[in-house]
């Protein structure tokens, strides 16, 4: 008869335990830092999938949409962008779903649910399984509005400065 040792079976049960809550510790602190990491980077970060639900998003893209996280997971573009931006956001999305390509590109986004209008630099890039097929993609906006609102001032005023004749620049209210 084989003898069963049970003392050294405990023994080693008990010593693979202490190894997976080793493990999962530091998985949870790994999970953690990288939460704060995205939370409070200064761009708007999300994961959609291949129908463009969001997986993931930031704390800086939950603030412009002004809605808790649970409200905006598995939610499309289409509950919070305006037409023209939808349209925007979903060619480019195609590119990187369909296409498997890295986009990099301006965006300017017309938010419904507070009505700000930002144009961001955004960059997206597809997420493969271990088989290489896409299943989602990353993107970083870091938003760019009043660079390009200076850029169009700078260019008005060189126009205005080229200009043999007076000029006189004024906003929409005439003022």
């Amino acid at each position: 008869h084989p003898t069963f040792d049970a003392v050294g079976t405990f023994a080693g049960f008990n010593r693979l335990l202490a190894i997976l809550a080793q493990r999962e510790e530091a998985l949870k602190y790994g999970e953690h830092k990288l939460s704060t990491i995205l939370d409070n980077v200064d761009a708007f970060i999300y994961v959609k999938d291949t129908e463009g639900r969001y997986l993931f998003a930031n704390r800086r893209l939950l603030e412009l949409f002004g809605l808790p996280i649970d409200v905006v997971m598995g939610h499309g573009d289409e509950s919070f962008f305006d037409a023209p931006t939808l349209a925007q956001l979903r060619r480019n999305d195609h590119q990187v779903l369909t296409g498997g390509q890295t986009v990099k590109a301006d965006e300017t986004n017309l938010t419904l649910l507070n009505g700000r209008t930002k144009t961001c630099l955004s960059v997206k890039l597809p997420l493969r399984n271990d088989a290489g097929d896409i299943y989602a993609l990353c993107g970083v906006s870091t938003d760019i509005t009043a660079r390009k609102q200076a850029e169009e001032e700078r260019r008005i005023g060189a126009i205005a400065f080229e200009c043999q004749e007076g000029m006189v620049v004024m906003d929409a209210s005439s003022t």
